[in-house]
């Protein structure tokens, strides 16, 4: 078993998959600090559970979503052929993975395009004025505005030409996380949404960079398939 309290993470690099695979179990821990893991473990983690689960089976079953938020969201993801997972803590089986602290249901998209305005982004932290505003087409980010957006769309395309690949959609199940400005716990913030770029072979996609950077998206509108699971931030399942 594995736990990897570093200052980068370690989740969606080869060497953690390797591991997995291999059948060892762990988590990783990028940014965690003391306060933070003692108020999100202290969660309700049998909701947490129901919550994750639910949303992994919607996205493995559906093939479209769509999030929109009063700030000028609007995305939409393909989701055909790929598996939900949910992160709910429980690293008691073989091959077991995840974040500590836990708590969302996520997917590898195949696709995406649209517009999401980020209100945390990974690396980064809280944005110091108006929220970035970051243009997805084909799949990958485009474009982006604000000084943290120009900053996240530079660190993504130093990986190189498929740094910018849409990599991961998740929903945050965790009922004790608040907004920090610290990705490891805004994207397990209880209705809301996260989109993260870079890296997807570790969780079901198929590309392999040396990044994967979370952006979080507050008070969304949600739609997985025909299922409405948020609205204005509220979590309706």
């Amino acid at each position: 078993m594995f736990v990897a309290p570093t200052s980068k993470s370690l989740s969606h690099t080869r060497a953690r998959k390797a591991a997995t695979d291999g059948g060892a179990r762990g988590a990783t821990l990028p940014g965690v600090t003391a306060d933070m893991l003692s108020r999100l473990m202290a969660c309700d983690f049998e909701t947490l559970r129901r919550r994750s689960a639910e949303l992994a089976r919607l996205l493995t079953e559906a093939s479209e979503v769509r999030i929109t938020c009063p700030r000028g969201t609007d995305l939409t993801m393909d989701l055909s052929g790929r598996n939900g997972i949910a992160d709910d803590g429980d690293l008691s089986g073989e091959r077991a993975f995840g974040n500590l602290p836990c708590g969302e249901g996520f997917v590898a998209p195949l696709s995406a395009s649209g517009t999401m305005v980020a209100s945390c982004l990974a690396g980064i932290g809280l944005p110091e004025g108006e929220a970035p505003v970051l243009t997805i087409q084909d799949g990958r980010l485009s474009s982006a505005t604000e000084p943290e957006g120009e900053r996240l769309l530079a660190a993504l395309r130093a990986a190189g030409e498929l740094g910018t690949n849409v990599a991961e959609l998740g929903i945050g199940t965790n009922e004790k996380a608040k907004l920090t400005g610290n990705i490891l716990e805004d994207e397990k913030i209880l209705g809301t949404v996260h989109v993260a770029f870079g890296a997807s072979a570790a969780i079901g996609g198929t590309v392999s960079v040396p990044v994967h950077l979370d952006c979080v998206i507050l008070q969304p509108m949600l739609e997985i398939g025909g299922t409405r699971v948020l609205e204005g931030g509220d979590f309706l399942l």
